[in-house]
């Protein structure tokens, strides 16, 4: 059927509104901790987060970069393997991992890490949510589809092609 047999109203509120009330895809809030730990980008981004909480703050490089020895701490719990085509990439910075790289930007979207003269450190909010794994996935889904610009990790020219019908492309995979 045409759009799947949604209203225009509803289709609106997937492409515009999409998690909130308006929005027929909602994120599941009933999820448990050991559940949403199944997931590795979720571990990886506690990892890092455990990371920051240990050394205080993590000074970043003059580019604003994570040093080299956190990016070989991550990638070496091997949570996520970087793959070109069917090889696996030789990681040694952050630019060499695009799940790194998402990690620590939508940490900070999300308010869990705050960066300050050249420092990455923890926020109460990042703190409080290490401890709840599934709050955490929560607000990391909803801060991936709604905040950060997918555009990012591409080269294509167009700055919204995959992300502006993302909600509907939930609905379809449903």
């Amino acid at each position: 059927s045409e759009a799947e047999g949604l209203t225009p109203e509803q289709l609106h509120g997937l492409l515009h509104f999409l998690f909130s009330y308006r929005s027929v895809v909602k994120l599941n809030t009933l999820i448990q901790d050991e559940s949403a730990l199944q997931s590795p980008l979720l571990r990886l981004c506690i990892s890092f987060l455990e990371i920051i909480q240990d050394d205080e703050f993590i000074k970043l490089t003059k580019t604003g970069a994570l040093p080299v020895k956190i990016v070989t701490e991550l990638y070496g719990k091997r949570f996520i393997e970087e793959m070109i085509l069917t090889t696996a990439a030789k990681v040694r910075t952050e630019k060499d991992s695009v799940s790194i790289q998402l990690v620590k930007i939508v940490s900070q979207l999300a308010g869990l890490t705050k960066k300050r003269e050249g420092k990455l450190s923890l926020t109460a909010k990042g703190v409080s949510l290490m401890k709840s794994p599934a709050k955490l996935l929560i607000l990391l889904t909803e801060t991936y589809f709604i905040k950060f610009a997918w555009s990012y990790f591409d080269r294509y020219e167009s700055k919204q092609a995959a992300q502006f019908g993302a909600g509907y492309t939930l609905v379809l995979l449903k």
